[in-house]
């Protein structure tokens, strides 16, 4: 039996199709990839997580770069933060498995030169339609 070429390359179809179900199933909701190992890097990446998440929440009534955000960390706790790893806690922060906060995100003035700047919110409580239902004054 042949196998027909992969899109991505030389290697068949299955092999590509086998390569990504074993990434997909060593990534798991709520952690931080499919490079990521409970054993590895759970305490360091979700120490630091909590570290962004509070700094950022403490410090929202104004918008900063990613720069002014790891030269706080730094001295602060002391250990590095790179850019790239900041705007990795911050996305992850949005979503629910991270605590659904808000990130708002504006560019500095002037505009011209490409420099964003963000502030953490709080996320906002949502009712939902089931609890609604039950939050009206029984007859």
């Amino acid at each position: 039996m042949q196998t027909e070429p992969s899109p991505l390359g030389s290697q068949p179809q299955r092999e590509v199709n086998a390569t990504f179900q074993r990434r997909e199933s060593q990534s798991r909701p709520g952690t931080f990839g499919p490079t990521y190992r409970q054993n590895l890097d759970g305490a360091r990446l979700h120490g630091k997580q909590e570290k962004v998440c509070a700094y950022m929440l403490a410090s929202s009534a104004r918008f900063q770069t990613l720069d002014e955000i790891r030269a706080a960390l730094e001295q602060k706790f002391h250990e590095r933060f790179p850019t790239p790893s900041l705007s990795a806690f911050l996305r992850h922060l949005r979503k629910r498995e991270f605590g659904s906060h808000i990130l708002e995100k504006q560019r500095r003035k002037p505009a011209s030169l490409g420099l964003w700047e963000y502030r953490l919110l709080r996320p906002v409580p949502t009712t939902t339609v089931q609890g609604a239902l039950f939050t009206g004054a029984r007859s």
